[in-house]
């Protein structure tokens, strides 16, 4: 039985699925869904773990109005009427577009506003969403069976129109300038022409769960398993990497502001954590206390110079961020 508390299995992450988990093993610190913990509750190595449901764990919790961080101050929040809050990204007109584990897109204003939606019936689950103008997005899919997991759905419309080949068991995805940037759990990160949808390996890395960002004409990736931020530039050259595993662990969604600093979320220390855009600084912005838990999203609104959080559980806030 999927629970709503956004906890994910470990082992099917690792294969590149992404199914809901319902028992937590501290003594494998792992979450598991219910096909790996029958496996887990019945060999010999692992039997007598006592085991929690993440329902225990990891209750559904509300973002609070108010940030312990002096340079961040609350400047809106709202609540989006849908459960199971995969993935949002924010339109070149300031709409929100918000998918959900029913695959229903929703559409509301920066107010917090509801403008509508509706369903697309697509094979996996969503994992990331990009906007490609005021009228298309372009998601991930994480399903490893399927060669083409990026599909670009025209919001208008409400339907898909076209879709990415060669692209497989997908996570994080990023629009800049006509092309998209794509995490691949079998390739790594790729790029691909939206005119012509061909794609070029941009840095392979297989078995890996990445997410990306531009950071001015850079590319930073995140990698969930090894806890690092990477800075590329537009050749594939590394110019920094960052580890702190005290202070980020399980990097996901990230995103830049105007200066080319990046946000990003830490899915296991349940944080959001600023790095320099030379990587030298870092420090933590929201940690635990401030609600930072089953977060789907981060975005910097650099017109408004705000940091925008959503969770799974619809809740969405924004931080003034100069």
């Amino acid at each position: 039985m999927a629970t709503s508390t956004g906890v994910s299995c470990g082992i099917c992450l690792k294969n590149g699925n992404d199914k809901a988990a319902i028992i937590w093993c501290p003594e494998c610190e792992s979450a598991l869904c219910d096909r790996c913990s029958e496996q887990h509750n019945q060999s010999n190595k692992t039997i007598n773990h006592k085991t929690t449901t993440v329902d225990v764990l990891f209750p559904r919790i509300q973002i609070p109005i108010r940030s312990h961080n002096a340079q961040l101050g609350l400047a809106n929040k709202f609540d989006v009427d849908e459960s199971g809050i995969y993935a949002f990204c924010l339109l070149p007109n300031n709409d929100f577009v918000f998918v959900n584990r029913a695959r229903v897109f929703s559409i509301w204003k920066y107010d917090g506003s509801f403008k509508g939606r509706f369903s697309i019936n697509f094979d996996g689950m969503a994992h990331d969403i990009t906007s490609i103008d005021n009228s298309t997005v372009a998601f991930t899919k994480g399903n490893n069976e399927s060669d083409s997991n990026v599909l670009l759905v025209d919001i208008g419309e409400k339907k898909i129109v076209k879709t990415i080949p060669r692209t497989v068991g997908c996570f994080g995805i990023e629009h800049d300038k006509g092309k998209l940037y794509i995490c691949s759990y079998r390739f790594g990160l790729c790029s691909a022409n939206i005119s012509d949808c061909v794609v070029s390996d941009f840095f392979e890395l297989m078995g890996e769960v990445l997410y990306v960002t531009m950071s001015n004409s850079n590319i930073c990736m995140s990698k969930s398993y090894t806890d690092d931020i990477t800075l590329f530039d537009p050749s594939a050259n590394i110019i920094w990497k960052f580890v702190d595993h005290e202070l980020l662990r399980s990097p996901t969604h990230l995103t830049s502001d105007a200066n080319g600093n990046i946000y990003v979320i830490g899915k296991t220390s349940y944080n959001v954590v600023f790095i320099s855009a030379d990587g030298k600084q870092s420090r933590q912005l929201l940690g635990r206390e401030d609600g930072m838990e089953s977060m789907v999203g981060i975005h910097y609104d650099k017109g408004r110079k705000v940091l925008i959080i959503a969770n799974m559980f619809g809740n969405v806030t924004i931080y003034n961020c100069p």
